[in-house]
Order: structure tokens, then sequence, then C-alpha cells
């Protein structure tokens, strides 16, 4: 399927973007980039808090705009709101000349946002915004069989590859690019990711997460990955469809009043603890 990356924040800036120029392939003239790590703190569906340090790269004249408006604010937290996309950058280790590549987000479009807004911070004294905006739709084809974990209080986690593959126009000419992102899914859309078969499409609304570990050679890694909150599979075209699940409707009980009197049940899981990432 054609692919979907599409995202929206609203953050706190941790601190001053850094900015460099690049030079621009063929051409004397060079492009600003600036790279920025953005906080917010936000509330899933259950009810518990997830914290996220999220870095992001602002490219060309928006970039200089942008870093210039925000030396010009006065002392204090800054929220920016932007839109993003996932994007691959690829390139051959110089040492080695093996292929490599890192998932980065991008931004599209930024603004500085106006308050009220509402803050923590962290042991570093950092402004995380309460209650910002971190979402994002990704859609394409699973890359391999999902893989399965467990949290250590037995909630089940599945991961899988997705490649969104899109289509769009350089230099007049169609063109297409490949990104790979990695989903994880916890419970009832984990039961949902793990039932896919490599190749599958399917369309994720979630969130963006920042993961970092030192691998096994003690070097340290770091990686974007999507934290689905909702799953659609995605008909593959002259597939048959799958029959929907028979409903039996609930018995009607004689004595309307007292039965709108009883309260729905909800026993919510434990969620995984916050993670204060370093950066």
């Amino acid at each position: 399927m054609r692919g979907i990356n599409k995202g929206l924040l609203t953050a706190s800036l941790v601190r001053t973007p850094i900015t460099c120029e690049v030079p621009i392939s063929g051409s004397a003239a060079t492009l600003t980039v600036a790279l920025m790590t953005l906080a917010v703190a936000t509330t899933r569906d259950n009810g518990t808090q997830s914290i996220q340090y999220l870095p992001f790269t602002l490219i060309g004249a928006q970039a200089k705009n942008l870093v210039d408006r925000i030396a010009k604010l006065p002392e204090g937290p800054v929220v920016l709101v932007g839109t993003y996309a996932l994007e691959q950058d690829r390139w051959d280790d110089k040492a080695s000349g093996d292929p490599r590549s890192r998932l980065d987000a991008k931004m599209l479009h930024v603004e500085i946002a106006d308050g009220p807004f509402s803050f923590r911070t962290d042991r570093k004294g950092n402004y995380i915004l309460e209650g910002g905006m971190n979402s994002i739709t990704v859609g394409g084809n699973t890359t391999a069989e999902p893989t399965v974990r467990y949290a250590p209080n037995g909630d089940k986690i599945v991961e899988v590859g997705v490649a969104l593959n899109e289509v769009y126009q350089k230099a007049g000419q169609r063109a297409e690019k490949v990104t790979y992102v990695r989903v994880t899914a916890w419970r009832e859309q984990a039961d949902i990711l793990e039932a896919l078969p490599k190749g599958s499409p399917l369309i994720v609304d979630g969130a963006l997460n920042y993961e970092n570990w030192k691998d096994d050679d003690g070097n340290q890694r770091s990686t974007l990955k999507v934290e689905a909150h909702r799953i659609v599979v995605v008909a593959k075209p002259g597939a048959a469809l799958t029959p929907p699940a028979h409903v039996t409707p609930p018995a009607i009980p004689d004595n309307a009043a007292t039965a709108s009197k009883i309260p729905d049940v909800a026993s919510p899981d434990q969620a995984p603890e916050e993670e204060d990432l370093p950066f």
C-alpha cells in the first residue's frame, strides 16, 4: 500500500537549537540545519503518563527564522507546535564502507505556540510541557513476522517493522522512497499485531517514542519507534474479507430502570512506568 507518514507535535524546547550549515551538492550555497530536542508529557487512553524527549531536525529558511525568533524571546519555556514526518537517512561508513542508516524525525512546518501552558521540570531543570500533543500516523506493509516479549508484570509487547513506501515529485519527475519504522504494541493492540503475517498492510495511529541503550560492545545506540494506540488492518486488493465476529445482543432486563443503574465494568491493566530518557 502507499505509505502514510504524518506527525503532529506540541512540546517544549529542552535547550537552544544546535545549528550548522551543510553544503549543497553541486553548489557553493549552504543549507541551514537546526537540531532540537523537545519534551512532552502525554496521557494514554488508560490514564497512564508517558514522558518523551524527542529529537527533531528542521532544514532551510524555516530553521534560520525559528532560531532567530527564539533568540529574541524572554527567558523561560518555549513551546513549539508543528507537523513532521519520519525519514530514513542513509550513508556509507567512512571507515568500513558499510551502508548505515538512521531514522530521523524531520519537521515540515513549525511555529512558536502561545499559551497558557502548564509545565513540570526534570532533575536538570528542563521544562516538560504537560498535556502536549505527541501524535503520529503511519501506514505501510510489515517487513517480517512480529516478535513477542513480555513485560515484568506479564503484559504482552509485540514489535514489527513497517515499510512506508512514499511517492513524490523530484525535479518534475516521479520518485519513490522507503522509510522503515519499528512499531510496538501492548495488550489488545499487541494481539492484533501478533496475528499479522509478513507483508500485511496496516495503518497505525500512535505516539513517537525515543529509546536509547548500550549494545553488547558498550556503544551508545538510539532509535525512534511508534507506540501503537490503534491499529487498522487494511484489506489487500482481491483478498477475501474476514467475516465479522457474531455478537449476541444482551438480554433486555424486565426492569429498565434497574438496568440503567448498572455501571460499566472496567479493569485497566498496569501500563509501563514513565521513562525520563537521558539526552
